[in-house]
């Protein structure tokens, strides 16, 4: 339950009109017509895009708690390979930065190629998993591989 001052603050939010207002040639403010008001706020809200045109909105996903839900991409084997190769990199980086006896030069490699190469199917399997999460949370059935059988 919202305390006393954030339902204040809550309710001075919504008493605050905005108004367009135009100045004329003598500096005097006139009042905008309630037709140019709506044209000017639909305006507003389609921000052009990089090559001048409207950008296209997105239909927006809420949770039951009515937030927004981020869109969640399929999951791909080239996604997850680019992962491994940052961990890779990030954990050939940690084991020749820490430690009072470095490995070799050979060790840290194949070290971090091993856990590079199990790494990537687990990075999958983490896209696939938010995935199915997402699709699920949306309403839609998650797509099934037709070979696999549960």
């Amino acid at each position: 339950m919202p305390t006393r001052k954030q339902r204040r603050r809550r309710q001075k939010g919504k008493r605050h009109d905005y108004e367009y207002v135009y100045v004329d040639a003598e500096g005097n403010e006139v009042e905008a017509d309630p037709e140019e008001e709506a044209t000017a706020t639909q305006a507003a809200r389609a921000k052009p895009s990089a090559n001048g045109k409207p950008a296209k909105t997105s239909a927006v996903v809420k949770d039951s708690r009515g937030r927004t839900v981020r869109t969640v991409r399929p999951p791909s084997w080239r996604r997850a390979a680019q992962r491994g190769g940052m961990f890779v990199v990030v954990l050939f980086l940690f084991i020749s930065l820490v430690g009072k006896h470095k490995p070799s030069l050979e060790a840290r490699i194949g070290l971090a190629a091993l856990y590079g190469v199990a790494a990537v199917p687990f990075f999958y399997w983490m896209d696939r998993l938010a995935f199915r999460r997402y699709q699920k949370l949306r309403g839609g059935a998650p797509a099934r591989d037709p070979k696999r059988k549960r």
